[in-house]
């Protein structure tokens, strides 16, 4: 796959959460509705299930970036990309634990000096400078892992739009926010104030503003990476061409295999399933 290029165009976090707002306004309740049941459905089995529906969420947020209707079945769309998103959110998973697990190490060993110490001096308060300093490891490390996370945050949108492979989308991912770095941080620290406050009104509140935050990403992600031009092999007439309206349903012939992957509105993420 040829190099992704990535925007050098400013992104601003203020400027991307009122874009966000304006993009899913239309179905807004519906936008609320998708953020509840990925949360429900992935739940049950995070680690299996969150990648292909956070996919299916940006599958539909990028969606709204080109002026198409949303319908609720496409918040499942990122089934049918289940390996790739399965395996990014795993990569994802298993790279934060072992970061987590070097911040750490520091953290557990000054504390079971802390304990060691407190046993020779029974009924002393600790030693002010470790607990001190063992507050401001736990308090980096949680930090570190918060911004470790920030990079992978468009992996999941690579794999519709760009049609990358697990790695690839974290690599690119990675080098994005990398090179958008301050505007990355403001944006993620503004949408987890909006939780915030939203979860100071009975956490309603923040089921009411992660809609916001999500679609405050997707335009972030489209300004990073602008719409690609169609490939000729990623385009096939039986497959590719929609139906009548919106849909994004592919004709089909009465012969022909089906169509799983074929997706005119994203052929690079979505490949026709067809036979030569």
């Amino acid at each position: 796959m040829d190099e992704i290029e990535i925007s050098r165009e400013p992104i601003r976090p203020i400027e991307c959460l009122r874009a966000g707002w304006e993009l899913i306004r239309d179905q807004y309740l519906l936008f609320v509705v998708m953020c509840v049941l990925a949360g429900m459905i992935s739940s049950a089995l995070a680690i299996v299930l969150w990648g292909p529906i956070v996919t299916g969420l940006f599958y539909a947020l990028l969606r709204k970036t080109r002026n198409r209707r949303v319908e609720l079945s496409h918040l499942f769309k990122g089934f049918d990309l289940f390996g790739k998103a399965f395996l990014t959110y795993l990569l994802q998973v298993l790279i934060l634990m072992g970061l987590g697990l070097i911040l750490f190490v520091p953290v557990v060993l000054l504390f079971i000096a802390m304990v060691v110490s407190q046993q020779g001096a029974p009924g002393q308060p600790p030693n002010p400078g470790l607990f001190l300093t063992l507050i401001a490891l736990y308090v980096f490390a949680i930090l570190a892992l918060n911004l470790a996370n920030v990079f992978f945050v468009y992996s999941f949108p690579l794999l519709i739009d760009r049609g990358l492979e697990p790695v690839a989308a974290l690599r690119v991912s990675a080098a994005a926010v990398w090179r958008h770095l301050w505007s990355q941080l403001g944006l993620m620290i503004l949408s987890a104030l909006l939780i915030l406050v939203g979860f100071a009104f009975c956490c309603v509140g923040a089921l009411l503003v992660l809609p916001i935050t999500y679609a405050a990403e997707a335009v972030a992600y489209r300004r990073m990476f602008p719409d690609p031009p169609p490939r000729e092999d990623d385009l096939d007439p039986e497959f590719d061409e929609p139906m009548e309206g919106d849909s994004l349903d592919t004709e089909l012939g009465d012969d022909a295999p089906p169509a799983r992957f074929a997706d005119p509105e994203f052929p690079h993420g979505f490949r026709s399933t067809k036979k030569p």
